[in-house]
């Protein structure tokens, strides 16, 4: 049986090298493409501020760990 039905939210995973991986949403993905492997990534995973922050270019995203 076929279906058809339209997209509800694309997400994106961010894979750290420390091997966490992190989704985010499609609207933060231009932003994170924009980075570099040599940027200082930190990640919290707990409380309001959790997310990716690159320290490197002082920019914040929301994230969620998987």
């Amino acid at each position: 049986m076929k279906k058809k039905s339209k997209i509800d939210k694309l997400i994106t995973v961010v894979v750290l090298r420390d091997g966490s991986k992190w989704i985010i949403s499609s609207f933060d993905e231009s932003t994170v493409k924009s980075w570099s492997s040599l940027d200082e990534i930190e990640s919290e995973t707990f409380g309001l501020d959790r997310g990716l922050h690159n320290l490197t270019r002082d920019k914040k995203i929301k994230a969620e760990p998987v």
